[in-house]
């Protein structure tokens, strides 16, 4: 669906969303929606991309000075978000989401446990780069 979400999910177009908490805080989504389970699947980061053609065309200096800059940004972003996800869930119980802080990981991951076995994960590059992913989430 494209974003903005609230009205489908307040038509019960759709049944869910996945977001960090930051995002159902600033949405409302906590006004259309009742549950909320803390799955903690998947952690989303500050990414900065940009054209390697353009990036070669860059001075030595001034490419370590947006690198610098960027792995500022990103170490300012996950302490500002994680020091502000105490108050958001608080805000979220307050507004009367009922919230699973402990689901059962387990029976997530046994349900999905399969998917590596797709042919999409045979070639083993990928494979191996699955492998490393999955051992890094243990």
């Amino acid at each position: 669906m494209p974003w903005p979400i609230y009205t489908e999910l307040e038509q019960k177009v759709i049944d869910g969303q996945e977001n960090p908490l930051w995002v159902m805080e600033v949405y409302k989504f906590y006004e259309i929606q009742k549950y909320m389970s803390l799955t903690r699947h998947v952690y989303s980061y500050h990414i900065d991309v940009a054209s390697l053609k353009w990036w070669k065309t860059l001075n030595k200096k001034d490419q370590n000075m947006i690198q610098k800059a960027m792995v500022e940004a990103a170490v300012f972003q996950r302490a500002d978000n994680r020091s502000k996800d105490a108050d958001r869930l608080k805000l979220l119980k307050e507004k009367g989401m009922q919230i699973v802080e402990n689901p059962d990981v387990a029976a997530f991951r046994a349900k999905v446990a399969d998917l590596k076995d797709m042919d999409l994960y045979q070639d083993p590059k990928v494979k191996d780069l699955l492998l490393k992913i999955m051992e890094a989430v243990k």
